[in-house]
This record gives structure tokens, C-alpha cells and sequence, in this order.
């Protein structure tokens, strides 16, 4: 007898991604910190992601990323305001790119904005891992650059640099 995810009742898959959530932020330290002041924060965080467990994967890879408070990270995760309409995984995607890029400098900086647009425009349409070096050939970017954008992302942008060479994916 064979069942697909999807046919699972939904309540099966939310009570997963909390313990899920429970036993993966507790190692570490921003997420044994953001337990701490919001006990709550496992089932919050797993109503947001309405069944899905690459949303709670990618949450716990934000609230471990470059933030000086976690508890920033859950309240631009779980704000019903940010992205009001769109699906949960949309939504995370908008949180991670606002945080990455506030609005604010994104007007300032045109060049910089052109540049973020180009190389995710060829990260949304690679179909296999790239290098830096391809990247950089392909939208006449330098490396640095697109590394410094990819580092902002790396929540959401599969990026190996094991071995010797980048990989974008």
C-alpha cells in the first residue's frame, strides 16, 4: 500500500514540522535563544508552514542566518502583514529577501538592485549547478559581486563552496 504526502491529513504533517522545529532550533544558538524568549515559537512557526516541510527547513536556515536577533527573524516570519496574500512559501521568500535587502536601499541603489535582479533572474533558470566564474560569464558581473548577493541569500540559494570551487544552484 502505497500513500503520497499529499493525501496525509495536514494536522499529521503541522504536528511533524513542530517536533520537527522542537528538537532542530534547540541546536543552535540562535535557536535555543529564540525558544528561550517565545516558547511558542516551534507551533508559530509550523502554522506558517501549512504542511510543508522545506518551509520549516528554510525558517530554521533564517533564523540561524546572519541576524543579531532571532526573535526579528520570527516576528518578520510569522507577521500576517508581510506578503498578505501569498502562499507560505512565497511569503518566507519575500521575508528572506526584504531582510536581505530593505526596500529602502534597494530605491538608493540602482546598480545595485540591476545586479541582484541579473543574477537571480540566472539562478531562477539554471537547470545544473553553476561556478562562480560561469555566472560571472553569463551576466558580466564580478564574482565578488555575485558572491556578496549570493551570501545575502544563502538562505534560499544553494551555494557549495567545498572542493575548491563555488557551485550555484
Amino acid at each position: 500500500y502505497v500513500r503520497s504526502l499529499q493525501s496525509l491529513p495536514r494536522e499529521w504533517a503541522n504536528r511533524d514540522i513542530r517536533l520537527f522545529l522542537e528538537r532542530r532550533l534547540p541546536e543552535s544558538l540562535s535557536g535555543g535563544a529564540l525558544l528561550k524568549s517565545y516558547p511558542d515559537a516551534a507551533q508559530r512557526l509550523a502554522a506558517c508552514a501549512d504542511g510543508l516541510f522545506l518551509y520549516a527547513r528554510t525558517a530554521v536556515n533564517f533564523i540561524e542566518g546572519k541576524h543579531e536577533r532571532p526573535e526579528d527573524a520570527l516576528e518578520l516570519l510569522t507577521s500576517r502583514t508581510v506578503g498578505a496574500g501569498l502562499n507560505s512559501l512565497d511569503k518566507l521568500y519575500l521575508s528572506v529577501l526584504l531582510s536581505a535587502f530593505p526596500p529602502d536601499n534597494f530605491k538608493k541603489y540602482a546598480q545595485v538592485r540591476e545586479r541582484l535582479q541579473l543574477v537571480l533572474a540566472c539562478v531562477a533558470l539554471l537547470k545544473s549547478p553553476v561556478s562562480l566564474e560561469v555566472m560571472e560569464g553569463l551576466t558580466r558581473i564580478p564574482s565578488e559581486h555575485i558572491r556578496a548577493r549570493i551570501d545575502c541569500l544563502h538562505t534560499v540559494i544553494a551555494y557549495d563552496s567545498a572542493e575548491g570551487e563555488s557551485r550555484i544552484q
